[in-house]
């Protein structure tokens, strides 16, 4: 009799926590991101869930990737104050490309974080122009 209280005791403390871990789980993995090149990096954030994300942080690091490479304002960051579901959105936006934009020559690596997703790209870097971007 004790045992089988203990269990049930046992079981109905850890249902909260297990419904926890499940929910911060599903908004992990409510977040698409492709990335684009043209003037400047961009990435398009999608929230393939079923909630809406708030405050949500980004940053997007554009780094050489050996060679004869540089790189000048490489890492751009931000914060999407809300993103509703099936909603997408670009960033950076078109003034935080511009100013002041990423500047350099070569084979690049770049990286994409938006919350705890992150993806990576690799491209090359003409000025302020990025070509040939494909994520890895």
């Amino acid at each position: 009799m004790r045992r089988t209280t203990y269990i049930c005791m046992l079981t109905i403390l850890l249902i909260p926590l297990a419904t926890y871990a499940m929910a911060v789980e599903q908004t992990t993995n409510q977040l698409s991101i492709t990335i684009k090149g043209g003037l400047g990096v961009q990435a398009v954030v999608e929230n393939t869930g079923d909630t809406t994300l708030e405050n949500v942080s980004w940053e997007i690091t554009v780094e050489k990737a050996g060679g004869i490479a540089f790189v000048l304002f490489g890492t751009k960051s931000g914060t999407i104050e809300t993103l509703q579901p099936g909603e997408n959105i670009t960033i950076p936006c078109l003034m935080a490309r511009l100013m002041p934009p990423t500047i350099g020559f070569g084979k690049v690596n770049i990286t994409v974080t938006v919350g705890d997703v992150t993806e990576k790209a690799q491209g090359t870097l003409i000025g302020i122009f990025f070509v040939g971007v494909k994520e890895i």
